[in-house]
């Protein structure tokens, strides 16, 4: 809107003066009000109607330098209207910068009573004073007497015209009076534009009636420049006519219910001043409803108020629109909008001279305005079109921000109520969009509305209000059409000045001259791409994707077609993401062509040619046969460079470029395709990469041959770069039936310096150049066949190996591209079932199915475990508890290298959870296991007191003695205990197919379960290096004797874990019979107390009961038991047995045990080697021991369950490699609790006379216990004061 004048668009706000503001300090009460008042300006430009309390505020100062006070009149000769000008816009200027509705003059008190206070005069605007006092004059009848008086002397009304501020306001307190004070002057405000308003419709209404006689001739003046006829003489201007006065006063009454805000009022009087100035151009040009010559030329044509009279109609369409747009009724707007454009189609300076063809006019709204104009319109027409759309976007665009929401109406959505237009006409909403004439026009655009189309006519964009991008574009659309007209109509010009044709020297002439003139400065490419890049916001601020990409082409079009190349090259390599991305390929492939024309004519672009050159060759976006040859010829001429240019530069000079297959519609696609999941490293890993044709079946257009391909890992070491061999005979591999499938052997390779290293590649930093497995072969590529290439990595260490890219090398003499597929960055396909392309003698050339689905890029190389094994030499099992047992361990090295290495052995119970088993041990020499006793002492020679030699190495202290410590013999050997493990036993450099053995001894104890040998055997291989890997060999090995010094890392790579299970069992198993053999009786202890019932013996066995109330006197019982154990061999093999002893538990508090053997083993004489065995047993054999024991006690003391000691058997194995003998024990208990049952009798009968009278009751007690057949049997006699009662106890 900014090219028209500004006081014709802007809208009208009453105008407010403030003086006495200005030259104020900045923290005075005077900045204050200016600020506030600054703050609630109104001034039109923000597009808003202002409500009430609004006001377009201007200081005195500004409104001195505004508008002069001349006439505007078309009747007043110094007017710039005089005589026949219809409006100018100086007058609204004046209404909106000096002729204030509202004077407000900000004063000071004078500081003495009699000191008078001048105001300048203001009428006819309301004149009010503000009085900014430093204390307010409440309770002060002196101040207020003053301040009545300064009102009468200024003569102001008593309402609403004096005001009072306090100076020591604060900020909000200004805000809230700036406030009030324009609240309460609006409506006076409001008053003086009513009034002017009145005064305009009176001087209408005495306006003569309307006719269309031309005006009478005026006085001559000074003629306008244009106003000139063919002879150069000066024409006498009209003056204006009734109809131009009425346009003015209806113009003027518009204006000032603007400033009133009264909108529905002024779009009413600016509808009636656009009518009858639409009424004065078509009489003039007699068209519309003055055809047939009944109008009169009220405007000259092609003159100074003719273009005067086109702006004022514009301005007065834009007016209406806006306050259409301002009541929320868009509709009444667009219909406004099609109207204007319709009601000017018909002026002369809007003809073309031909047809046109030009691109814009494809545009769907842009083909309507060029039918209804002859000759499609000029150039002049179309920057008026481009003009109007860019103002009604405007004014949309600035309707959407305080609300509107667009497309209205809303899809689906019937609209039936009436909407006023201007205040005069109602017209259905409904039927505004349904209405259609069989012409083509419609209500909205101003047509004959008495034919309807239907209800779907609503689906029309022009009978929609669309959001402001929709109209930018079509302002766009027209400057490319004005320019366009513009190249022809100069074009025409510049050849009749060639053929030197006469001047045309018609007003129409020079007009059309000097439009020329001033087109030529004008940069109809800025202007377009301003346009469109408007609408390209719109349209992605309402988030319509295609349409803003669209739009994007078009500003890399115009760009393109203005010469900027590398802006639209921009352009076009954005948008074309999108496409590719959303799989559009006809509008890609016209993007493609622009980008690589583009591309083209910027320097240092060749990059951009040779990628758009090769997803062009895609069959996929051109699919003609011919067109992907020509583009094909154009990418080798490309790298191929001019003639005679090419291979003779220097090597900076070439060209060097990468496109990401992935990323494009390839013409190539390239798959690959590990055969197995896992490798081992040193083992070769075998590969497949397939080429083939992409988005077509042909693929490539031509026959073609690749430089190389590169085949990338992710250990760098192991990249293949295969490179094409002209000698090499072409498809020499194994060929598919139907020859759809070419294979190529690439796996045989040599270690060669990479022919593209850069010194940044290698990776070490010893300065040594890189290397990469090169093979020589046929790479020529025929259309519509495969190729696969099969290869071949042999990892040296274990890691996930992957292909991570795949680089595919065509090399021209000015330039490369390399064609590069990042196989690591694609995402998996279940989809597709893994294929391997097979050659082998027995079958045809074929694929066959793998396990599995997608792409196999990764295989998992792991070290392949060594063929080291592991057993057990001439193991005879079980063992046996307690025995020194030797075990031979033997590791056969079946690889084909040597190996070394270190084992460690553990010996444990196999159900033990324990970290630290006590019952198993182990040594690496058997001396470290010693035998459990140095010797035995035969049992006849073993006295109570000394027979306590035995060894017990499962419990710390076997057998207590008096001390509390046991005695063991002086011969016996203290060594440290045993561990359960062996670890670090070296085996050292074990050579391959060689075998080694390791000799060690266990010993199980205490528990015969079944233990686990477990063998760890962590070692290493130690290869030998090839010529060609040596190199890297030491660079590999150096790495990982860093990593190893950093982190600790064990020397040894590989561990064989591997458990043997050993039975182990019981020597023997022994059982106890036990018999009572002698009688037991009490003792007193003043006799003598002897062993077990023998001659000689002092045994009393009689005694009275009552004795044991003596406390110095013992109750001593003795027993005797004979022996009998059983001792049954449950190993397996043969036994030597060399002695059998029982040993007793010694002297113990308040007991004593004796051991006697009543018999002696009798010695059994073997072989030599065993002469000192007594006697030989087999599994299953049992043998019985006899012996004595006797026992002597205190009855009063109690006794469990005792240990009266231990059967000892000397045994080994008979034909075992120890030599050593083993002891076997086995504990004998007897049970002494029915002596506690005696002890608590006696207690009873001595101090319970009630327990002795029970006792008499039951008298079948005696016959009871006799029942029972109890051996001894002893009588007491109880004394008591009663009579004496025999009673008879049995033990």
């Amino acid at each position: 809107m900014e090219t028209y004048p500004l006081e014709y668009v802007l809208h009208h706000t009453p105008l407010l003066l403030a003086d006495g503001l200005t030259d104020a300090a900045a923290d005075s009460a005077e900045a204050q009000l200016l600020a506030s008042l600054n703050a609630r300006n109104a001034d039109g430009g923000g597009g808003g109607g202002g409500g009430k309390g609004f006001f377009h505020v201007r200081t005195a100062a500004a409104a001195a330098g505004g508008v002069a006070r001349q006439p505007l009149s078309p009747r007043a000769s110094a007017s710039p209207l005089f005589p026949g000008g219809l409006m100018t816009p100086l007058w609204p200027a004046r209404h909106r910068a000096a002729a204030p509705a509202v004077a407000v003059f900000f004063r000071r008190l004078p500081p003495a009573p009699g000191d008078a206070l001048v105001l300048p005069p203001a009428k006819p605007a309301k004149t009010v004073l503000v009085l900014i006092l430093d204390t307010l004059p409440k309770g002060n009848q002196l101040l207020e007497d003053r301040i009545q008086a300064i009102r009468r002397q200024c003569g102001l009304d008593s309402r609403n015209s004096l005001f009072i501020f306090n100076a020591l306001s604060t900020e909000q307190e200004t805000k809230e009076f700036v406030a009030g004070l324009q609240k309460h002057l609006y409506e006076d405000a409001v008053n003086y534009y009513r009034e002017h308003g009145r005064r305009v419709k009176r001087k209408k209404s005495k306006l003569p009636p309307l006719t269309f006689r031309p005006p009478a001739p005026a006085a001559p003046s000074i003629p306008n420049l244009i106003d000139i006829d063919d002879d150069h003489n000066a024409v006498s201007s009209q003056p204006l006519h009734t109809h131009g006065w009425n346009v003015r006063y209806d113009f003027k009454m518009a204006v000032f219910a603007e400033f009133r805000q009264d909108l529905e009022a002024a779009a009413h009087h600016y509808e009636d001043a656009y009518q009858g100035l639409m009424d004065m151009f078509h009489s003039t040009l007699g068209v519309g409803s003055f055809v047939g010559g009944n109008g009169a030329e009220l405007i000259t044509p092609y003159s100074l108020r003719w273009t005067e009279a086109k702006i004022l109609a514009d301005c007065i369409s834009i007016k209406i629109c806006k306050l259409a747009l301002y009541a929320d009724n868009p509709l009444p707007a667009l219909q406004q909008h099609y109207k204007h454009l319709n009601n000017f189609k018909c002026l002369p300076e809007f003809a073309g001279e031909s047809s046109g063809s030009s691109a814009s006019l494809t545009i769907p709204g842009l083909r309507n305005f060029a039918a209804v104009v002859p000759g499609n319109g000029s150039f002049e027409y179309w920057a008026w079109v481009s003009k109007q759309c860019r103002v009604f976007g405007e004014l949309i665009e600035m309707a959407t921000k305080i609300g509107l929401r667009v497309p209205f109406p809303p899809p689906g959505s019937a609209m039936t109520a009436p909407t006023v237009i201007g205040g005069s006409a109602t017209v259905s909403t409904n039927s505004l969009l349904n209405s259609v004439t069989t012409a083509g026009g419609n209500a909205v655009s101003g047509g004959d509305s008495s034919n309807t189309f239907g209800p779907y006519s609503s689906t029309i964009t022009t009978l929609v209000v669309q959001h402001a991008g929709y109209y930018y574009y079509h302002a766009a659309g027209c400057i490319e059409e004005r320019a366009a007209r513009f190249k022809a109509a100069d074009l025409a010009a510049k050849k009749r000045a060639l053929a030197m044709l006469p001047t045309d020297s018609s007003a129409r002439a020079k007009t059309e001259l000097q439009c020329l003139e001033a087109e030529r400065t004008t940069d109809h490419t800025s202007l377009t791409i301003d346009l469109l890049t408007k609408s390209y916001e719109q349209f992605k601020r309402q988030k319509s994707g295609r349409m803003t990409l669209f739009l994007a082409a078009e500003i890399a079009r115009v760009y393109e077609s203005s010469g900027r190349h590398e802006m639209a090259l921009k352009f076009f390599e954005r948008i074309s993401k999108t496409y590719r991305k959303e799989n559009w390929p006809a509008v890609l492939g016209v993007i493609l062509a622009k980008t690589v024309e583009c591309a083209r004519k910027v320097e240092g672009r060749v990059a951009s040619v040779v990628e758009g050159l090769v997803e062009l060759c895609s069959e996929h976006i051109t699919s003609g046969k011919e067109e992907r040859e020509t583009v094909w010829q154009e990418l080798v001429a490309v790298l191929q460079g001019p003639p005679g240019g090419g291979g003779g530069g220097h090597p900076h000079d070439r060209f060097s470029t990468v496109v990401e297959m992935d990323k494009i519609n390839a013409f190539m696609g390239c798959g690959v395709q590990f055969k197995k999941p896992n490798g081992y490293v040193r083992d070769g890993v075998r590969f497949q990469v397939t080429l083939f044709p992409q988005g077509g079946e042909a693929g490539w257009p031509v026959p073609f041959a690749l430089s190389k391909i590169r085949i990338l890992f992710s250990n760098g070491r192991l990249d293949n770069l295969w490179i094409h061999d002209g000698a090499a005979p072409e498809n020499a591999g194994a060929t598919q039936a139907g020859g759809k499938v070419s294979f190529i052997d690439c796996s045989s390779t040599v270690r060669e310096v990479d022919p593209d290293g850069k010194p940044g590649d290698t990776p070490t930093s010893t300065g040594k150049e890189r290397r990469v497995s090169v093979h020589r072969g046929d790479l020529v590529l025929v259309p519509g066949v495969k190729k696969v290439f099969e290869g071949q990595v042999i990892p040296m260490e274990s890691e996930d190996l992957k292909i991570i890219g795949v680089v595919v090398t065509i090399e021209k003499d000015a330039g490369t591209v390399n064609l590069q597929y990042k196989i690591g960055e694609r995402p998996e396909d279940p989809s597709i079932r893994r294929k391997w392309f097979s050659v082998s003698d027995s079958t045809k050339p074929r694929f066959i199915g793998l396990d599995g689905h997608g792409e196999l890029s990764t295989v998992r190389v792991i070290q392949r475990q060594p063929k080291l094994k592991l057993r057990l030499v001439d193991h005879v099992g079980p063992i046996l508890l307690d025995e020194t047992f030797p075990m031979i361990l033997e590791l056969s090295n079946e690889e084909d290298e040597d190996l070394e290495g270190v084992v460690d052995i553990d010996f444990k119970n196999s159900m033990s959870l324990e970290s630290f088993d006590k019952t198993s041990q182990i040594a690496k020499e058997a001396v470290h296991l010693q035998p459990l006793h140095g010797g035995s002492t035969p049992l006849s020679s073993t006295s109570a007191a000394s027979s306590s030699h035995h060894i017990n190495l499962l419990s710390e202290h076997p057998f207590a003695t008096r001390d509390g410590v046991s005695k063991s013999n002086n011969n016996v050997a203290t060594t440290q205990n045993p561990d359960h493990a062996l670890t670090k036993i070296p085996i050292g450099i074990l050579k391959a197919h060689t075998k080694t053995q390791i000799q060690f001894h266990v010993r199980a104890l205490k528990v015969a379960a079944e233990r686990s040998l477990n063998v760890n055997v962590d070692f290493k291989m130690i290869h030998e290096q090839g010529e060609g890997d040596h190199e890297e060999e030491e660079e590999e090995e150096d790495g990982r004797h860093a990593i190893r010094d950093l982190v600790g890392e064990s020397q040894y790579r590989f561990r064989k874990v591997e458990s043997f299970k050993v039975a182990c069992v019981k020597a023997f198993e022994c059982t106890f019979l036990q018999q009572p053999r002698a009688i037991v009786a009490f003792n007193n202890g003043s006799g003598g107390g002897g062993g077990g019932g023998g001659e000689g013996d002092s045994w009393i066995h009689e005694n009275g009961l009552l004795s044991a109330l003596n406390p110095d006197v013992e109750l001593v019982k003795h027993c005797g038991w004979t022996i009998v154990a059983s001792v049954k061999v449950q190993a397996p093999c043969e036994l030597a047995v060399k002695d059998v002893q029982f040993v007793g538990n010694g002297l113990l508090d308040g007991m004593k045990v004796d051991v006697k053997a009543v018999a002696a083993v009798s010695k059994l004489q073997v072989d030599g080697s065993d002469a000192d065995a007594v006697i030989s047993l087999k599994h299953g054999d049992m043998r019985n021991f006899v012996f004595h024991v006797s026992v002597e006690f205190d009855v009063l003391k109690t006794h469990g369950e005792v240990v009266a000691g231990a059967l000892t058997v000397d045994w080994r194995r008979r034909f075992g490699r120890e030599k050593r003998w083993v002891e076997f024990t086995d504990s004998f208990f007897f049970h002494l609790g029915h002596q506690d049952k005696l002890k608590n009798t006696v207690d009873h009968l001595l101090n319970s006379r009630l327990l002795i009278s029970r006792i008499l009751k039951f008298g079948h007690i005696l016959s009871f216990l006799q029942k029972r057949g109890w051996a001894y049997q002893y009588l007491y006699r109880i004394e008591y004061k009663t009579p004496a009662w025999p009673c008879w106890i049995s033990i």
